[in-house]
């Protein structure tokens, strides 16, 4: 069980990441040519779209990464307690 906890936990953080990078990016304004700008945007947006779509227009300020975030917190806790719940 501590390694299925493990590997949640590590997607969890690698994809909380991927998220603080691509607000960062938004706000230096690298441009989409840069490949690694490109990977964040292509690995955050099957996420943060249908949020975005989701949510209320707000005008400039995109809340989607921070319900995404909260979402992945909130996730990551229920599956921690579902793994302890199985494993005893």
């Amino acid at each position: 069980m501590d390694f299925v906890l493990t590997i949640i936990k590590s997607g969890a953080l690698i994809y909380t990441i991927l998220i603080l990078a691509r607000v960062i990016s938004s706000w230096i304004h690298v441009g989409m040519d840069n490949p690694l700008v490109g990977f964040v945007y292509r690995a955050t947006e099957p996420v943060l779209g249908p949020l975005r779509n989701f949510l209320p227009d707000t005008g400039p300020l995109d809340l989607s990464p921070a319900v995404a975030l909260i979402g992945i917190v909130v996730i990551e806790k229920l599956m921690e307690m579902l793994l302890i719940a199985i494993g005893g």
